[in-house]
């Protein structure tokens, strides 16, 4: 399924040239894809098998041309969910995206960050109230993203990891932290291989591994 990249935030001249064409990179891949008219990009979907979890970013990109219920059954049935889950976007996060906030452990249980140092203490309350009233247990995964100087700046977000079948390629960043995150995931997914890469160039662009890639679903 291939959505329409078009992000609010991209929606500026000078990033006309940061836009994939998502279709064309599947064909070259062989990929044969259904596109949807929904603006909707990969960092804005965690998956767990027949649950999704959003943040309301997505009203935000799509009202203008689709009624409240109508965008919601219209994900669900592209997406081949039964749960729709819709958290509140982090404050200052200019991309909207849930993979930096929230990842599954299994299918009760999610990782969160540690947002003891965030401002707007709604925030916090309301993202682990939406959790809990979904029927999720939290975890929480160390952070040291609150100590940057610029919001752009995603270095000390370890929730934006690349998982692949039994290995996660963790964010690392040379600072005292790595090793607590590395700790809390090795804890969380055991069996799995936690590899550590530096990110402190790439995470200044305001993202990190989960960012830069791709997830297929065969």
């Amino acid at each position: 399924m291939q959505f329409k990249y078009d992000p609010s935030y991209l929606r500026f001249k000078k990033y006309e040239n940061k836009k994939t064409d998502g279709v064309l990179v599947a064909e070259k891949l062989g990929k044969k894809v259904t596109t949807s008219e929904i603006i909707l990009d990969g960092g804005n979907v965690v998956q767990w098998e027949n649950k999704i979890i959003m943040t309301t970013r997505i009203f935000s990109e799509n009202l203008h041309q689709y009624k409240f219920d109508e965008l919601i059954s219209e994900l669900e049935r592209v997406l081949k969910v039964d749960k729709l889950i819709l958290i509140p976007e982090q404050p200052h996060d200019f991309t909207g995206h849930s993979d930096g906030l929230v990842r599954f452990i299994d299918g009760d249980t999610v990782l969160i960050n540690d947002n003891t140092k965030e401002k707007n203490k709604a925030f916090d309350k309301c993202l682990r109230t939406t959790l809990h009233n979904a029927g999720l247990k939290t975890v929480v995964l160390p952070t040291s993203m609150y100590d940057n100087q610029k919001h752009s700046d995603a270095s000390g977000d370890y929730m934006n990891f690349l998982q692949m079948e039994g290995v996660i390629f963790m964010p690392a960043f040379g600072q005292d932290m790595d090793k607590e995150a590395e700790k809390t995931l090795r804890e969380c997914f055991r069996g799995t291989d936690v590899i550590p890469v530096r990110c402190n160039e790439l995470a200044k662009e305001g993202g990190n591994l989960n960012c830069v890639s791709w997830n297929v679903l065969e």
